[in-house]
């Protein structure tokens, strides 16, 4: 006897005795939670009772979209108080703006952004690196940023992530610049209280 076998464009799967019944599961998938399915013929059983293999489908996470953002967020005001949850991070316990969240800081203000790279880990033995970022606005005034990441940073970076955390800080860095928004960090200003 045949079985029939769901797979979910997420990489689950689901079997069934009955073409319709594992159609029909298919079609769900695809209506309810917009993930592509499709159904194919299993292997054959060993002649026991089919059993029908049920799972639930988590439907994928929605993020709301930039739609939630003020029309015109005042610079003035902290980033992490008008910007939707998944845009801000909680690092050692303190909110921050990630990566996502600048991103779609310099789309609201026109801004672009491009990081190359000053020290690379592999020229240090993977202990640090750094880049450079430059932020263009959009009456074309251009901000430039700095950002590094070291093994021995107090938030312990990772060695083999210290490319990619230097230039994620540069470019936040210099959209901070453009933007004028989230300009200073508060480890920045300790040695300043």
């Amino acid at each position: 006897m045949s079985q029939f076998v769901v797979e979910a464009a997420n990489g689950k799967t689901f079997e069934y005795q009955e073409r319709a019944a594992a159609e029909e599961h298919a079609k769900t998938i695809k209506e309810d939670f917009d993930i592509d399915a499709h159904v194919r013929v299993g292997g054959e059983t060993d002649g026991g009772q089919p059993t029908e293999v049920t799972h639930s489908v988590e439907p994928p996470e929605q993020q709301p979209q930039t739609a939630d953002l003020p029309d015109e967020p005042s610079v003035s005001e902290d980033p992490v108080d008008w910007l939707p949850s998944h845009f801000v991070d909680r690092i050692q316990g303190v909110p921050t703006v990630n990566r996502k969240g600048y991103a779609v800081i310099a789309s609201k203000y026109g801004v672009s952004v491009t990081a190359e790279p000053v020290t690379l880990p592999g020229k240090t033995d993977h202990k640090y690196a750094e880049f450079r970022a430059v932020a263009i606005d959009a009456e074309g005034n251009e901000y430039s940023g700095f950002g590094s990441a070291h093994v021995d940073r107090m938030d312990g970076d990772d060695p083999y992530l210290l490319a990619e955390l230097a230039e994620t800080r540069a470019m936040k860095r210099a959209t901070a610049w453009a933007t004028g928004i989230g300009m200073t960090a508060m480890s920045e200003m300790q040695g300043e209280l």
